[in-house]
């Protein structure tokens, strides 16, 4: 080989090194950071893990007030994650029913 093609070999192999180098370096600071929960959040999430499936909760109104689900929701009544449930009875009346999530225990009734 002439003293040429191993030159321009030799900068071509060092130029590609560095700048492979230096892709792999710019695509690992652009990685985005792993989100970090607070210990609120996680004691949360687990805290969600116990809640009572809503379809056996719309089950036990429906039969209880005899009637059928119509409407439904999530949310957080003093600190207590709650089921509102919208039943309409047999008699055509909309009662509206509110349900602790984890206990099961019906906290409130309007329309009734």
């Amino acid at each position: 080989m002439s003293k040429f093609v191993t030159k321009w070999t030799i900068i071509i192999t060092v130029a590609l090194s560095v700048a492979g180098g230096s892709i792999t370096a710019t695509a690992q600071s652009r990685q985005m950071p792993r989100p970090q929960h607070s210990e609120k959040q996680q004691t949360k999430a687990q805290d969600n893990k116990k809640l009572i499936p809503y379809g056996k909760v719309a089950r036990k109104v429906a039969k209880r007030f005899g009637g059928r689900v119509v409407g439904q929701g999530v949310s957080e009544v003093g600190g207590a994650v709650v089921y509102e449930l919208r039943v309409l009875k047999k008699d055509g009346r909309v009662i509206f029913v509110t349900v602790n999530a984890r206990t099961g225990k019906i906290l409130r009734t309007r329309g009734e």
